[in-house]
């Protein structure tokens, strides 16, 4: 099944902060990082797109993202991506919003 749903979310719309992540870029974003992948405690998978400098405002939302990163960085993203959803085996969701976290993600939720 699938399905998705769109909404307005103004307040994010130029905003960028990835210090809610700032911990796991320090540890998951080296050298040559284009991606990075950690899982909260109640078991949801992030995908991320590691901070770059030069391309910050390309990674607030899937907006930006899609409208402002390289094409380099669109593609790892995405192969991250479908790397992590070919190791699922539950039935899951795949989901990005920006309730809290100004920066792009993509959640991989199991379902209930």
């Amino acid at each position: 099944m699938f399905w998705f749903r769109l909404t307005t979310a103004p307040g994010l719309a130029d905003t960028t902060d990835f210090e809610r992540f700032r911990d796991k870029v320090s540890a998951l974003c080296g050298k040559n990082r284009r991606t990075m992948v950690f899982s909260t405690p109640s078991g949801t998978r992030l995908v991320c797109p590691c901070p770059d400098k030069r391309h910050r405002k390309a990674y607030g939302n899937i907006s930006l993202f899609a409208l402002n990163a390289t094409a380099t960085d669109k593609e790892a993203l995405l192969a991250r991506l479908l790397s992590e959803l070919r190791r699922e085996q539950h039935p899951f969701r795949v989901r990005t919003h920006g309730h809290d976290v100004p920066w792009f993600h993509v959640r991989i939720e199991r379902m209930k």
